[in-house]
Formats: structure tokens, sequence, C-alpha cells
């Protein structure tokens, strides 16, 4: 049976940061972003990857700027078992969240 599942970090800016991890059996998931920077657009990249805190090659699903003040949502995404969603953005002031369903 799925069950809701949340997470969400502010990230720091030129790290790769886990926003969650998918459950034993997987789960789909989407992800909401928010630059609450009052004048700095943020360049952001956001993907699926197998290892904690690394972005694997072709699995990146965002690589955009997000203007200061701003949000989007992207989904559903799917991930498989223990899968996380990474996030990385060149400034401070972004925040990522994945709402959704671990099955």
């Amino acid at each position: 049976m799925a069950e809701p599942f949340s997470n969400g970090v502010s990230l720091t800016a030129d790290t790769d940061t886990n926003v969650g991890q998918a459950g034993a059996s997987g789960g789909f998931y989407i992800v909401h972003i928010l630059n609450s920077s009052a004048d700095s657009d943020a360049s952001l990249q956001i993907g699926a990857s197998g290892v904690s805190q690394t972005f694997e090659d072709g699995r990146r699903f965002v690589d955009d700027t997000i203007a200061s003040k701003k949000e989007a949502s992207f989904g559903p995404v799917v991930l498989t078992a223990g899968e996380y969603i990474v996030a990385r953005s060149d400034i401070d002031s972004v925040s990522v969240m994945m709402m959704g369903y671990n099955d």
C-alpha cells in the first residue's frame, strides 16, 4: 500500500544535496522548487540517482534558471527502491521539496 511521503531541504550554493530518498519499493513524487532570494536568479539542477549526493549522467530532469522570488514544480518523478532526488543551485536561498507516495 502506498504511503504519503514528503521531505524538503534548503540548498547550500554549489553543493550536491539529497532532497529525499524513495522507500524500499520505490515511489512517485512531485518536486517543488522555491527561489526566495530577493534579487538573484538561481541556476538549478535536479536529478534522480542511485548514489547519495551524486548526479548520474542522463538522469537530470531539471537544468534551468529559476528567477528570484519564483517557484516551479515538476513531476511526476518515478524512483526505484532507495533512489535519491539530488539538487544543486549556484546560490543559497533555494528550497526544494519532494512530495508523493512510497510504494
